[in-house]
């Protein structure tokens, strides 16, 4: 029984997740551009090198809500996806009829 205290467990990273496969190990990373859609430059993001999944957070303190467009390139190829920033949810702690 934990009586009166909070229940207590950590978060996941606030900002957005990518995920990417490198089929093979590369010499030099690669570069995800991300900007938003007026074509402006928000980040340059790295890419790690080894072969395999791999999962990268952009969290931007700076960056509002919304949608943006990421390019991953190698310096021949170009993959544009894009994603969406969402606000962060926060959850009342205490007595939920002081929230009502």
């Amino acid at each position: 029984m934990t009586g009166d205290a909070h229940i207590r467990a950590r978060n996941e990273r606030s900002g957005l997740n990518l995920y990417y496969y490198l089929r093979n190990d590369l010499d030099d990373a690669l570069s995800i551009l991300v900007e938003d859609f007026d074509g402006q430059k928000i980040a340059d993001l790295k890419t790690a090198k080894a072969a395999g999944i791999h999962k990268i957070t952009w969290n931007s303190p700076d960056a509002e809500p919304g949608t943006f467009r990421f390019i991953l390139t190698d310096g021949e190829k170009t993959i544009t996806k894009k994603g969406t920033l969402k606000p962060e949810i926060y959850f009342p702690i205490g007595n939920p009829d002081d929230f009502r």
